[in-house]
Protein backbone atom coordinates (compact mmCIF):
# COMPACT_ATOMS: atom_id res chain seq x y z
CA UNK A 1 0.00 0.00 0.00
CA UNK A 2 0.82 3.28 -0.63
CA UNK A 3 1.69 5.87 2.41
CA UNK A 4 -1.34 7.41 3.58
CA UNK A 5 -1.43 11.01 3.75
CA UNK A 6 -5.38 11.65 4.51
CA UNK A 7 -6.47 15.36 3.56
CA UNK A 8 -9.96 15.82 2.89
CA UNK A 9 -11.81 19.12 2.07
CA UNK A 10 -14.33 18.69 0.41
CA UNK A 11 -17.30 15.80 -0.40
CA UNK A 12 -17.03 16.18 -4.44
CA UNK A 13 -13.02 15.60 -5.15
CA UNK A 14 -11.28 12.48 -6.48
CA UNK A 15 -11.91 10.01 -4.50
CA UNK A 16 -8.23 8.29 -3.58
CA UNK A 17 -8.84 6.43 -1.03
CA UNK A 18 -11.69 4.21 1.44
CA UNK A 19 -11.86 2.06 4.46
CA UNK A 20 -14.66 -0.14 3.27
CA UNK A 21 -16.23 -3.61 5.71
CA UNK A 22 -16.75 -6.51 3.93
CA UNK A 23 -20.26 -8.35 5.73
CA UNK A 24 -19.50 -10.91 8.07
CA UNK A 25 -19.74 -13.15 11.22
CA UNK A 26 -21.18 -9.99 12.81
CA UNK A 27 -24.83 -10.07 10.38
CA UNK A 28 -24.79 -13.89 10.59
CA UNK A 29 -25.62 -13.10 14.15
CA UNK A 30 -28.46 -11.04 13.36
CA UNK A 31 -31.71 -12.85 14.66
CA UNK A 32 -35.73 -12.20 14.95
CA UNK A 33 -35.38 -12.05 18.93
CA UNK A 34 -32.31 -9.89 18.57
CA UNK A 35 -32.56 -7.78 14.82
CA UNK A 36 -34.40 -4.63 16.47
CA UNK A 37 -31.84 -4.20 19.11
CA UNK A 38 -29.08 -4.74 16.80
CA UNK A 39 -30.88 -1.55 14.71
CA UNK A 40 -32.00 -3.75 11.57
CA UNK A 41 -35.58 -4.15 10.12
CA UNK A 42 -34.97 -7.32 8.34
CA UNK A 43 -32.51 -10.29 8.70
CA UNK A 44 -29.59 -9.93 5.90
CA UNK A 45 -28.90 -12.15 3.29
CA UNK A 46 -25.20 -12.55 4.17
CA UNK A 47 -23.81 -14.36 1.13
CA UNK A 48 -25.92 -12.14 -1.84
CA UNK A 49 -24.83 -9.19 0.65
CA UNK A 50 -20.79 -10.24 0.33
CA UNK A 51 -21.09 -10.65 -3.70
CA UNK A 52 -23.24 -7.43 -3.67
CA UNK A 53 -20.00 -5.63 -1.50
CA UNK A 54 -17.60 -7.27 -3.50
CA UNK A 55 -18.68 -6.10 -6.50
CA UNK A 56 -19.05 -2.38 -5.02
CA UNK A 57 -15.56 -2.62 -4.08
CA UNK A 58 -13.98 -4.15 -7.34
CA UNK A 59 -15.37 -1.16 -9.09
CA UNK A 60 -13.85 1.48 -6.82
CA UNK A 61 -10.68 -0.63 -7.49
CA UNK A 62 -11.29 -0.51 -11.50
CA UNK A 63 -11.29 3.44 -11.18
CA UNK A 64 -8.24 3.51 -9.22
CA UNK A 65 -9.61 3.63 -5.66
CA UNK A 66 -7.85 2.31 -3.15
CA UNK A 67 -9.72 0.08 -1.21
CA UNK A 68 -8.80 -0.98 2.65
CA UNK A 69 -10.66 -3.00 4.31
CA UNK A 70 -11.55 -2.50 7.94
CA UNK A 71 -11.35 -6.18 9.23
CA UNK A 72 -7.74 -6.50 7.59
CA UNK A 73 -6.42 -3.06 9.25
CA UNK A 74 -8.04 -4.11 12.27
CA UNK A 75 -6.18 -7.78 11.92
CA UNK A 76 -2.81 -6.13 11.10
CA UNK A 77 -3.25 -3.43 13.82
CA UNK A 78 -3.65 -6.55 16.60
CA UNK A 79 0.26 -8.37 15.08
CA UNK A 80 1.17 -5.71 18.51
CA UNK A 81 0.72 -8.25 21.47
CA UNK A 82 0.38 -4.72 23.75
CA UNK A 83 -2.91 -3.30 21.34
CA UNK A 84 -4.45 -6.82 21.77
CA UNK A 85 -4.43 -7.15 25.30
CA UNK A 86 -5.41 -3.40 25.60
CA UNK A 87 -8.33 -3.98 23.10
CA UNK A 88 -9.79 -7.40 24.58
CA UNK A 89 -9.42 -5.71 28.40
CA UNK A 90 -11.65 -2.96 26.52
CA UNK A 91 -14.21 -4.87 25.13
CA UNK A 92 -14.08 -7.81 27.34
CA UNK A 93 -14.98 -6.82 30.59
CA UNK A 94 -16.86 -7.94 33.91
CA UNK A 95 -19.32 -5.45 32.42
CA UNK A 96 -19.93 -7.78 29.44
CA UNK A 97 -19.17 -11.45 30.95
CA UNK A 98 -19.15 -11.08 34.58
CA UNK A 99 -16.68 -11.76 37.25
CA UNK A 100 -16.69 -15.30 37.11
CA UNK A 101 -16.15 -15.53 33.39
CA UNK A 102 -13.87 -12.52 32.40
CA UNK A 103 -10.46 -14.01 32.78
CA UNK A 104 -11.68 -17.05 31.00
CA UNK A 105 -13.25 -14.85 27.95
CA UNK A 106 -9.93 -12.44 27.89
CA UNK A 107 -7.81 -15.56 27.59
CA UNK A 108 -9.70 -17.10 25.00
CA UNK A 109 -9.50 -14.06 22.87
CA UNK A 110 -5.90 -14.02 23.50
CA UNK A 111 -5.25 -17.38 22.13
CA UNK A 112 -6.71 -16.83 19.40
CA UNK A 113 -4.78 -16.46 15.30
CA UNK A 114 -4.41 -12.49 14.49
CA UNK A 115 -7.40 -13.09 12.05
CA UNK A 116 -9.84 -14.91 14.14
CA UNK A 117 -9.96 -12.44 17.19
CA UNK A 118 -10.62 -9.27 14.63
CA UNK A 119 -13.44 -11.99 13.44
CA UNK A 120 -14.95 -12.35 16.95
CA UNK A 121 -14.18 -8.64 18.09
CA UNK A 122 -16.58 -7.10 14.83
CA UNK A 123 -18.42 -10.82 14.77
CA UNK A 124 -18.90 -10.94 18.91
CA UNK A 125 -18.37 -13.84 21.12
CA UNK A 126 -21.04 -16.24 22.26
CA UNK A 127 -20.79 -18.33 25.83
CA UNK A 128 -20.96 -21.67 23.70
CA UNK A 129 -17.55 -20.64 21.80
CA UNK A 130 -15.93 -19.70 25.07
CA UNK A 131 -15.16 -23.77 26.82
CA UNK A 132 -16.51 -24.11 29.97
CA UNK A 133 -18.09 -20.49 30.00
CA UNK A 134 -21.38 -22.50 29.92
CA UNK A 135 -20.30 -24.16 33.17
CA UNK A 136 -21.08 -21.12 35.93
CA UNK A 137 -23.65 -19.06 36.96
CA UNK A 138 -23.87 -16.19 34.11
CA UNK A 139 -23.23 -18.91 31.46
CA UNK A 140 -25.83 -20.94 32.29
CA UNK A 141 -28.80 -18.77 33.24
CA UNK A 142 -27.51 -17.01 29.78
CA UNK A 143 -27.74 -19.82 27.67
CA UNK A 144 -25.39 -20.98 24.88
CA UNK A 145 -26.15 -18.34 22.70
CA UNK A 146 -25.90 -15.22 24.72
CA UNK A 147 -23.14 -12.91 23.98
CA UNK A 148 -19.95 -12.21 26.15
CA UNK A 149 -18.59 -10.09 23.68
CA UNK A 150 -21.40 -8.69 21.44
CA UNK A 151 -21.39 -8.46 17.70
CA UNK A 152 -21.68 -5.33 16.09
CA UNK A 153 -24.21 -5.66 12.62
CA UNK A 154 -23.70 -2.10 11.93
CA UNK A 155 -20.13 -2.11 10.96
CA UNK A 156 -20.62 -2.02 7.43
CA UNK A 157 -22.00 1.03 7.64
CA UNK A 158 -18.24 2.66 7.84
CA UNK A 159 -19.27 6.50 7.38
CA UNK A 160 -20.70 6.83 10.76
CA UNK A 161 -17.56 5.97 13.45
CA UNK A 162 -15.32 8.30 11.85
CA UNK A 163 -14.88 10.56 9.45
CA UNK A 164 -11.73 12.48 8.48
CA UNK A 165 -12.19 16.66 8.37
CA UNK A 166 -8.78 18.25 6.70
CA UNK A 167 -6.03 15.93 7.68
CA UNK A 168 -7.75 14.87 11.25
CA UNK A 169 -10.30 12.71 11.97
CA UNK A 170 -13.15 12.97 14.26
CA UNK A 171 -14.13 9.19 16.41
CA UNK A 172 -18.06 9.60 16.91
CA UNK A 173 -19.20 8.64 20.23
CA UNK A 174 -22.24 6.59 19.05
CA UNK A 175 -25.49 7.48 20.39
CA UNK A 176 -26.92 3.76 20.34
CA UNK A 177 -25.50 1.05 22.19
CA UNK A 178 -25.66 -1.27 19.82
CA UNK A 179 -22.79 0.83 18.34
CA UNK A 180 -20.54 2.09 20.58
CA UNK A 181 -17.81 -0.63 20.85
CA UNK A 182 -17.23 0.36 17.36
CA UNK A 183 -15.17 3.53 18.07
CA UNK A 184 -13.47 1.16 20.24
CA UNK A 185 -11.88 -0.53 16.96
CA UNK A 186 -11.39 2.13 14.82
CA UNK A 187 -9.84 4.16 17.54
CA UNK A 188 -7.22 1.49 17.67
CA UNK A 189 -7.17 1.35 14.70
CA UNK A 190 -6.23 5.50 13.94
CA UNK A 191 -3.85 5.21 17.18
CA UNK A 192 -1.62 2.23 16.51
CA UNK A 193 -1.70 0.71 13.30
CA UNK A 194 1.09 1.64 11.51
CA UNK A 195 -0.25 3.48 8.47
CA UNK A 196 -2.44 5.99 10.58
CA UNK A 197 -0.52 6.43 13.24
CA UNK A 198 2.33 7.97 11.19
CA UNK A 199 0.06 10.06 8.94
CA UNK A 200 -1.60 11.81 11.51
CA UNK A 201 1.54 12.88 13.65
CA UNK A 202 0.76 16.53 14.58
CA UNK A 203 -2.24 16.45 12.30
CA UNK A 204 -5.05 16.90 14.83
CA UNK A 205 -6.71 18.72 17.87
CA UNK A 206 -5.41 20.25 20.71
CA UNK A 207 -5.55 17.11 23.37
CA UNK A 208 -1.47 15.49 23.93
CA UNK A 209 -1.19 11.68 22.89
CA UNK A 210 -4.36 12.47 19.61
CA UNK A 211 -2.29 11.83 16.71
CA UNK A 212 -4.58 14.08 15.05
CA UNK A 213 -7.93 12.97 16.35
CA UNK A 214 -10.28 15.76 16.55
CA UNK A 215 -12.99 14.62 18.92
CA UNK A 216 -13.44 11.11 20.54
CA UNK A 217 -10.42 10.03 21.55
CA UNK A 218 -11.24 9.72 24.97
CA UNK A 219 -12.70 6.76 27.52
CA UNK A 220 -15.35 8.97 28.92
CA UNK A 221 -18.49 8.45 28.20
CA UNK A 222 -19.69 10.94 26.51
CA UNK A 223 -23.60 11.22 26.59
CA UNK A 224 -25.48 13.20 26.13
CA UNK A 225 -22.93 14.91 23.50
CA UNK A 226 -22.79 12.19 21.03
CA UNK A 227 -22.29 12.49 17.84
CA UNK A 228 -22.07 10.37 14.10
CA UNK A 229 -20.26 10.64 10.99
CA UNK A 230 -23.25 10.68 8.55
CA UNK A 231 -24.13 13.95 10.16
CA UNK A 232 -20.58 15.52 8.83
CA UNK A 233 -20.50 16.90 5.52
CA UNK A 234 -17.10 18.64 4.60
CA UNK A 235 -18.63 21.44 2.62
CA UNK A 236 -14.87 23.13 1.37
CA UNK A 237 -11.65 23.75 3.36
CA UNK A 238 -12.75 26.79 5.26
CA UNK A 239 -16.66 24.88 6.09
CA UNK A 240 -18.02 21.71 7.73
CA UNK A 241 -21.58 20.96 7.62
CA UNK A 242 -23.19 19.06 11.02
CA UNK A 243 -26.49 17.75 11.19
CA UNK A 244 -28.54 17.84 15.05
CA UNK A 245 -30.22 14.89 14.32
CA UNK A 246 -31.41 11.87 16.54
CA UNK A 247 -27.93 10.55 16.79
CA UNK A 248 -26.14 14.11 16.90
CA UNK A 249 -26.54 16.15 19.84
CA UNK A 250 -25.76 20.12 19.92
CA UNK A 251 -23.64 19.80 22.64
CA UNK A 252 -21.19 17.29 20.52
CA UNK A 253 -21.74 19.56 17.56
CA UNK A 254 -20.37 23.08 19.62
CA UNK A 255 -17.79 20.86 21.03
CA UNK A 256 -16.65 19.36 17.91
CA UNK A 257 -16.58 22.87 16.20
CA UNK A 258 -14.74 24.58 19.07
CA UNK A 259 -11.82 22.02 18.52
CA UNK A 260 -11.76 22.29 14.47
CA UNK A 261 -11.83 25.75 15.31
CA UNK A 262 -8.38 25.12 17.53
CA UNK A 263 -6.80 22.36 14.93
CA UNK A 264 -7.12 25.13 12.12
CA UNK A 265 -9.69 22.74 10.03
CA UNK A 266 -12.35 24.69 9.58
CA UNK A 267 -13.50 28.52 9.75
CA UNK A 268 -17.12 28.01 10.60
CA UNK A 269 -19.25 25.46 11.12
CA UNK A 270 -23.33 25.13 9.46
CA UNK A 271 -25.37 23.22 12.22
CA UNK A 272 -28.26 22.09 10.24
CA UNK A 273 -31.54 21.20 12.85
CA UNK A 274 -33.21 17.96 11.67
CA UNK A 275 -36.67 16.59 12.44
CA UNK A 276 -35.62 13.84 15.19
CA UNK A 277 -37.26 10.90 13.13
CA UNK A 278 -36.09 7.67 11.84
CA UNK A 279 -36.14 9.31 7.97
CA UNK A 280 -34.14 11.72 8.70
CA UNK A 281 -31.58 9.58 10.81
CA UNK A 282 -28.63 11.51 9.71
CA UNK A 283 -27.51 14.77 7.85
CA UNK A 284 -26.15 12.45 4.44
CA UNK A 285 -29.99 11.21 4.26
CA UNK A 286 -31.49 14.33 3.49
CA UNK A 287 -28.99 15.59 1.68
CA UNK A 288 -25.69 15.10 -0.72
CA UNK A 289 -23.08 17.10 -2.56
CA UNK A 290 -22.85 16.45 -5.92
CA UNK A 291 -20.35 19.59 -7.43
CA UNK A 292 -18.69 22.96 -5.88
CA UNK A 293 -22.43 24.87 -6.37
CA UNK A 294 -24.83 21.83 -6.62
CA UNK A 295 -26.52 19.74 -3.53
CA UNK A 296 -28.96 17.83 -4.01
CA UNK A 297 -31.77 18.21 -1.45
CA UNK A 298 -34.68 16.24 0.08
CA UNK A 299 -37.39 18.07 -1.21
CA UNK A 300 -39.68 18.63 2.28
CA UNK A 301 -35.94 19.65 3.78
CA UNK A 302 -36.58 23.45 3.49
CA UNK A 303 -39.83 23.52 5.25
CA UNK A 304 -38.60 21.71 8.33
CA UNK A 305 -35.25 22.63 8.98
CA UNK A 306 -33.33 25.34 10.53
CA UNK A 307 -29.94 25.95 9.97
CA UNK A 308 -26.97 27.77 12.62
CA UNK A 309 -23.67 29.36 11.53
CA UNK A 310 -20.82 28.64 14.37
CA UNK A 311 -18.30 31.11 14.27
CA UNK A 312 -14.91 31.10 16.47
CA UNK A 313 -15.12 33.26 19.39
CA UNK A 314 -12.02 35.86 20.18
CA UNK A 315 -10.04 32.60 21.43
CA UNK A 316 -9.98 30.67 18.38
CA UNK A 317 -12.54 28.37 19.89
Amino acid sequence: MPPLRPHVTSEIGTLREVILHRPGLELRRLTPANKDLLLFDELVWVSKAQEEHDGFADLLRSQGVVVRLFSDLLNQTLDDDGVRLEIIGELATADTCGVELVDRVRGHLKDMPTAQLAEHLIGGLTVQEVPGAGEGFVGGVLGPAAFLVPPLPNAVFTRDPSAWVGTGVVLSPMHKPARTAERRLWRTIYQHHPDFASAQAGAGGPDPGDSGIHYGVSDRDYFPATLEGGDVLVLSADCVAIGLSERTHPIAVENLASQLFFAGAAKWVLAIDLPKARGTMHLDTIMTVVDRDAVVVWPRASRLVDAYRIEPGSDSR
